[in-house]
């Protein structure tokens, strides 16, 4: 646990830590890679299919919302 103390050490500066953090441990092996199942597939496919991006509705708001606001 990283003290919060008054006295900050080279240490507790905000880019060490990140860094520390995100630096991967030589002693940990890399984690076993597992197949999707079937059914995991077709979970993700109907839950990734809302997360689209589309230019339409991002041109649509201003011109719906457009006479409201100006």
């Amino acid at each position: 646990m990283i003290s919060r103390s008054a006295t900050w050490s080279m240490a507790d500066n905000p880019y060490t830590l990140y860094k520390r953090f995100q630096t991967p441990d030589p002693a940990l092996g890399p984690r076993e890679q597992a197949p999707m199942l079937a059914q995991e597939q077709a979970w993700s496919r109907v839950h990734a299919s809302g997360h689209r991006f589309s230019w339409i509705e991002v041109l649509m708001a201003p011109l719906c919302l457009g006479p409201f606001v100006a």
